[in-house]
């Protein structure tokens, strides 16, 4: 019978999980309010998505506002983000020029991520520092789901690198952080519980339609089939 239940229904119950455990305890869900990063891709729409249905079915205000960082092409069709993401604004953040100049980025090499997500989070925490909402809980929020976190955990292991200090970095270790900014800000990932496969069920039951950045990493999109089977053998 498990094996019936649609993708929808379980990162329901897993965002629920999330809630119960890491906002609702600290925090009136209807006085937070959640800046959701979006990247065009199925996970941040997934999380989006799952977020504000948790929000009707609890009878709770969802105040929120989607930011997407455009870096790599200005002709990327991002009306159809803020179509599909229609129940939030989105604003989409101009950042190609920024991208462009502060990467140097040649083509034909490895995709830039790191330096790449680098400018984007200074873009983004820059983006709600102007915007934010006096009188609520900010939360930026990330679609960063357990396929994901197992990766990182996955590499340490294969270098031998201190696990123990990697859980207890800032924007690693924990589901729910307060960041290093001022005024306060805390960091989510409702995501945490969730595997990739599931995203992919979940955005594929909503006919979402994912959107490329024209990022060069977006020409080879990596796929988490071997980490899954590692976290069986684990």
């Amino acid at each position: 019978m498990i094996q019936n239940v649609s993708a929808y229904e379980i990162i329901f119950q897993k965002i629920d999980i999330y809630m119960q455990k890491y906002i609702i305890p600290y925090f009136n869900p209807s006085k937070v309010y959640w800046w959701v990063s979006l990247s065009g891709g199925k996970d941040s729409f997934v999380m989006a998505h799952s977020m504000n249905e948790w929000y009707k079915r609890n009878n709770f205000s969802f105040h929120a506002e989607g930011f997407c960082v455009s870096q790599w092409n200005k002709n990327v069709p991002y009306s159809l983000l803020q179509e599909q993401i229609s129940w939030m604004p989105v604003t989409i953040i101009d950042s190609v020029n920024l991208t462009r100049n502060s990467i140097n980025y040649m083509s034909g090499n490895q995709a830039p991520c790191h330096a790449c997500s680098l400018i984007r989070k200074n873009v983004g925490d820059s983006f709600i520092r102007n915007n934010y909402k006096n009188g609520y809980t900010n939360i930026i929020v990330r679609g960063i789901h357990l396929s994901d976190m197992a990766i990182s955990y996955l590499w340490r292991i294969f270098w031998d690198i201190d696990i123990d200090s990697f859980t207890n970095k800032l924007e690693k270790g924990n589901p729910l952080v307060k960041l290093n900014m001022e005024p306060m800000v805390y960091l989510a990932k409702p995501l945490c519980f969730v595997r990739e496969y599931e995203t992919q069920k979940y955005s594929n039951e909503l006919n979402f339609h994912s959107i490329c950045c024209g990022c060069p990493a977006c020409k080879y999109p990596s796929r988490r089939d071997i980490v899954e089977e590692s976290l069986k053998l684990l």
